[in-house]
C-alpha cells in the first residue's frame, strides 16, 4: 500500500507569515500538537509544533520560529506508506507531510493510520506472536527456522527478511507465529544458536507505545 492511499486531501496549515496565536487558535479547534508550515509558494518548509507556538514572543511570526526540518517530517504520495513509520520515528509525530516532487504540499497522513495498516499487513489481527532475530547472512535457512517452529506445534505465518545497514553480513528475520505463547519457540531457537532479539505479541501490538514501536521497526528495517 502507497501512501497516497492513506493521504487526507483536507490539510490544515500555516504559513511563515502567520503569527503563533494563529496556529494555537488552529491546533486547538483540531486538536493537533503539530502543523505542517508552508512558504508563499506552497513549498513544505517544516514541522510547528505546540511547544515552538507556546514559547513564542508576543511580537513573533511562525519564520521566527523553530521547526522540525522537512526531510525528517514528509514522504511523497508515491512512497510505501512503511515510510510514514519511519518518518514518524524521528519525533512524536501524529501527522505527516506528503509532498510532490517540487516538494509542494498535497496533504497529510495521520501516523495511527499507518500504524493500523502495518499491524494488519503483517497479519497481526489474529492471534499470534512476531519473533525478531538477527543472524549471519551465511547462516539463514527459512526450512531450519520452521522445522523448528513446527517442532513446537506451531507454524509461521508470515516471514520478512532485511539486511542489517549497521552490518551488510547480518541478517534480520522477522518471523510470525499462529500462536500468542512462543517462549517454548524462543528456547528451542536459541538452544541452537539463533539470537532472539525480541519478541512481540498480538495483544501488545494492537496498543503498542512509543519505544516498543522504535524497536520494532528498527528490526523491521523499515
Amino acid at each position: 500500500m502507497i501512501v497516497e492511499s492513506l493521504l487526507h486531501i483536507a490539510t490544515p496549515h500555516v504559513k511563515l507569515q502567520d503569527s503563533p496565536q494563529a496556529a494555537r487558535q488552529l491546533m486547538d479547534e483540531l486538536k493537533m500538537e503539530q502543523l505542517p508550515v508552508v512558504d508563499a509558494e506552497g513549498q513544505y518548509v517544516g514541522m510547528l509544533t505546540r511547544k515552538a507556538v507556546e514559547e513564542a514572543g508576543a511580537s513573533a511570526t511562525i519564520e521566527d520560529l523553530p521547526l522540525l526540518p522537512p526531510q525528517d517530517t514528509s514522504v511523497y504520495s508515491s512512497q510505501h506508506f512503511y515510510n510514514v513509520l519511519r518518518q514518524a520515528n524521528n519525533y512524536d509525530l501524529q501527522w505527516i507531510a506528503v509532498v510532490d516532487e517540487e516538494q509542494k504540499l498535497v496533504g497529510l497522513v495521520r501516523v495511527q493510520d499507518a500504524i493500523k495498516q502495518f499491524i494488519s499487513s503483517y497479519a497481526m489481527q489474529e492471534k499470534g506472536a512476531i519473533i525478531l532475530l538477527s543472524m549471519p547472512a551465511r547462516d539463514y535457512s527459512l526450512s531450519h527456522i520452521s522445522r523448528l517452529v513446527e517442532e513446537n506445534n506451531a507454524k509461521i505465518i508470515s516471514v520478512n527478511v532485511g539486511v542489517d545497514e549497521k552490518d551488510p553480513q547480518q541478517l534480520l528475520v522477522t518471523i510470525k507465529i499462529d500462536k500468542p505463547d512462543v517462549s517454548r519457540i524462543v528456547a528451542t531457537l536459541e538452544r541452537f544458536n539463533y539470537h532472539v532479539v525480541a519478541t512481540f505479541h498480538s495483544a501488545e501490538l494492537a496498543q503498542i507505545d512509543r519505544s516498543r514501536l522504535e524497536l520494532l521497526l528498527r528490526y523491521l528495517d523499515i
